[in-house]
């Protein structure tokens, strides 16, 4: 169970990264919105 629960945090940590890399690429949209909506991710 511990395993499932860091493998998830880890998986939380590369889709964070991933959102703030595009976020840069697309700062001119909407971009931020996505981290906002990220933070609500269980």
């Amino acid at each position: 169970m511990q395993y499932l629960g860091s493998n998830t945090l880890a998986a939380r940590t590369l889709f964070r990264v991933f959102i703030a890399c595009w976020d840069l690429h697309d700062a001119h949209r909407s971009g931020s919105k996505a981290i906002e909506q990220l933070d609500m991710f269980p």
